[in-house]
């Protein structure tokens, strides 16, 4: 519960900067549209993330807001969006932690490393996509996305990253965070040292580790429906 009330605090934080720098940012008139759009990203980690990059760094003064944003792809908690503002599109990486501005959409090369991660063939297939954006989905805030882990932002099937709360034990079926089986595998009282953690992610491997599953969501109420006690 501390975590979730501790996530809640920053999401209402940075909704106040994002705000904030929405004055000097956005144009007057569009204002109004531009703050509804945020506001509704309020319980949003990822998406308040995003913006807040980008209001943070990229528009002059008066001249640009985002409209809407779509999702490119996501994996392993990262996602790649497409952000459209008045003036442009661009493209973001964005997980629980930062955002990272990427390229302008219209962009021809992308990295190799950004490519293979999300499993695109070359710089031409991806821009093939970019190009029909407007097929692109729209994002849906991740925390009210069933298919999403709403910890540590995976997708259904993909395993989660390791120290999700809500991960489950291949050994005991309990809560990998909660149970004791960490410390009986790894034969210590305490688990802090970096290689303590890798050999204990070696063991949980060679086990078989029990990906996420969105059903899992209705076992864990607080996180699976941060809107009720997200700031306005």
């Amino acid at each position: 519960m501390k975590k979730i009330l501790n996530l809640n605090l920053n999401l209402k934080q940075k909704l106040s900067e994002i705000k904030l720098l929405m004055q000097y940012a956005v144009p007057v008139e569009k204002l109004e549209q531009a703050t509804g759009f945020v506001i509704d990203l309020r319980d949003d980690v990822i998406g308040l993330n995003l913006c807040h990059h980008f209001y943070s760094f990229l528009p002059e003064p008066n001249d640009d807001y985002i409209k809407n944003i779509a999702l490119v792809a996501r994996r392993k908690g990262t996602f790649l969006l497409l952000a459209r503002t008045g003036l442009s599109a661009y493209i973001y990486l964005v997980s629980q932690e930062k955002a990272e501005f990427v390229s302008s959409a219209d962009e021809k090369e992308w990295s190799r490393e950004l490519l293979d991660f999300f499993g695109y063939r070359d710089s031409a297939a991806f821009s093939r996509q970019l190009g029909n954006s407007k097929t692109l989905p729209a994002y849906i805030p991740s925390c009210r996305d069933e298919n999403i882990c709403p910890s540590c932002r995976v997708e259904h099937g993909e395993f989660h990253i390791l120290g999700c709360p809500l991960e489950i034990c291949p050994w005991c079926d309990g809560r990998l965070t909660g149970c004791n089986c960490r410390f009986t595998q790894l034969e210590r009282d305490q688990v802090t040292r970096i290689k303590d953690i890798e050999e204990f992610s070696r063991k949980l491997t060679a086990r078989g580790r029990i990906p996420y599953n969105k059903n899992e969501r209705l076992s864990f109420p607080a996180l699976a429906d941060d809107r009720e006690s997200a700031p306005e």
